[in-house]
């Protein structure tokens, strides 16, 4: 019997229906996402991360699974994160060391950064304060620098190239003094030895030091970054303070693999933002030392290329290298 070209066409058009795949109208996500966290539990990315996978969870009624993967100052995690594949399923959650600064320490990097991954958006800020200690008399960031020019002044950080390392020699770069490094295993180790008087100054975050900033023991001098604390009102940022140009706020970020889907990565920014803007989310990360910022992904790609080009300066002038 023969076909209509009507019968002809449809028959035509069904026959090539079943090599559509079979995934193109689900809606996203349609299975759980990965957060990797480059870090060990309990740290400030780790708590972020799990707030997100909560309340990303329910909005998408999908798992949002944190998976820590500690190692190589976060360059393990990273690596983990920037070869999984682009599908919108895999994301990196970490700080601004492991997108700006580890590239310019590390001679052999698993993944490049600025190749391998795309950004999708900011998601909050750690602020960084410098502080004094009782073994060192000062009261303002000038009258150290007038010290620093007199004598040997020390400070401490978590270890060789960490951010509160490189905070530091931000700040002797733009003041140009001279300061005596020694590293710990950790701020709070580092910041024990300045409580005692063993260690003249620190740059660490605001809400490991603030107990000891209430209790009159450490003397705050200066915010790191270019927007004072809401905790400390009454200390200036570091520029206010009288170096022209200083920024060391550490930031946490999302990104994804390269070649992820723009319209999944707009997605994951939108709902993000919607996250961030709870009152209570704000309130419960800001008692965890975190202020919720989010960012646009062209803005963070800014960002990201101008620190970028920063820290390579430090790190080379400095001479740093990871232990």
């Amino acid at each position: 019997m023969g076909l209509t070209r009507r019968n002809a066409l449809i028959l035509g058009t069904s026959a090539f229906a079943p090599i559509l795949p079979t995934w193109a109208a689900d809606p996203y996500p349609a299975r759980a996402v990965k957060l990797v966290v480059p870090y060990t539990p309990g740290g400030s990315n780790d708590v972020l991360a799990r707030v997100l996978s909560d309340r990303l969870g329910k909005i998408w009624s999908q798992p949002v699974i944190v998976e820590n993967k500690p190692g190589a100052a976060g360059n393990l995690g990273a690596d983990i994160a920037a070869k999984a594949p682009a599908d919108g399923y895999t994301f990196l959650v970490a700080a601004n060391n492991i997108l700006t600064m580890n590239q310019w320490m590390f001679q052999k990097m698993p993944f490049d950064p600025s190749r391998d991954l795309v950004s999708v958006t900011m998601l909050g800020t750690v602020p960084f304060v410098l502080v004094a200690g009782p073994s060192l008399k000062v009261t303002s960031v000038k009258e150290l620098i007038a010290v620093a020019r007199t004598r040997q002044v020390s400070f401490s950080s978590s270890g060789t190239g960490s951010p509160l390392h490189l905070s530091a020699e931000l700040f002797k770069a733009l003041a140009d003094v001279q300061l005596l490094h020694v590293p710990y295993k950790g701020s709070v180790p580092g910041m024990t030895d300045m409580l005692a008087g063993l260690v003249d100054i620190q740059f660490s975050s605001v809400s490991t030091l603030l107990p000891h900033i209430r209790s009159g023991k450490l003397t705050p001098l200066a915010v790191a970054g270019t927007r004072r604390v809401h905790t400390l009102p009454e200390v200036p940022t570091m520029i206010e303070a009288g170096v022209p140009g200083y920024d060391s706020e550490p930031w946490i970020g999302l990104s994804a693999p390269r070649n992820t889907p723009a319209s999944i990565l707009s997605k994951i920014d939108a709902d993000i933002r919607a996250v961030l803007r709870s009152p209570d989310l704000v309130q419960k990360l800001d008692e965890q030392g975190i202020e919720a910022r989010p960012m646009p992904p062209r803005e963070m790609d800014r960002l990201v290329a101008a620190e970028r080009a920063k820290w390579k300066k430090i790190i080379a002038d400095a001479n740093i290298k990871p232990e």
